[in-house]
């Protein structure tokens, strides 16, 4: 459900709010909000949309972010890689995407470790890989690999050795 609360001063009678296709909703009388639903749909990235309410012939906004299902975990096999050497990624969504789902990715060690900016789930699938290559390294590095599709990030790790 979404509420968007707009203080008013004082309300000497009901007032009409308006402006979602097809939604009307009246504040009551010495009421200062009202709430109503908000269907969606999916969605393969999160998409922001703005939902503008009319009161008093004042109108407000808000941001109503949608975002798809969200990443449950990343894996990297192997865990432990030699550099110069490359890794395969896995990104598992918490469900079945619905729609083709885009999984935003990172690292946080860009010099040691690359991977693509992002990765596609397909429709109907639960998980899809990368490849992740590895630079040439004169110590041990540990890089945390992050995935996203627009909520909490959720983080794997690769060592690369020498």
């Amino acid at each position: 459900m979404v509420s968007h609360t707009r203080p008013e001063p004082a309300l000497h009678d009901s007032h009409r709010v308006s402006g979602w296709p097809g939604l009307s909703q009246v504040v009551a009388l010495g009421k200062t909000a009202t709430a109503f639903t908000a269907s969606t749909t999916a969605v393969g990235a999160a998409k922001s949309v703005t939902i503008t309410v009319t009161a008093n012939g004042v109108p407000d906004t808000t941001t109503l972010v949608v975002t798809p299902t969200a990443v449950a975990s990343v894996t990297i096999a192997p865990a432990t890689v030699i550099s110069g050497n490359s890794a395969t990624g896995t990104v598992k969504l918490a469900k079945a995407a619905v729609v083709d789902t885009t999984v935003t990715l990172s690292v946080d060690a860009t010099t040691v470790v690359s991977v693509p900016a992002t990765v596609a789930v397909p429709k109907g699938a639960l998980s899809a890989t990368f490849a992740i290559g590895t630079t040439k390294q004169t110590i041990q590095k540990i890089v945390t690999v992050s995935a996203t599709t627009g909520g909490k990030p959720v983080v794997g790790k690769v060592t690369v050795k020498p």
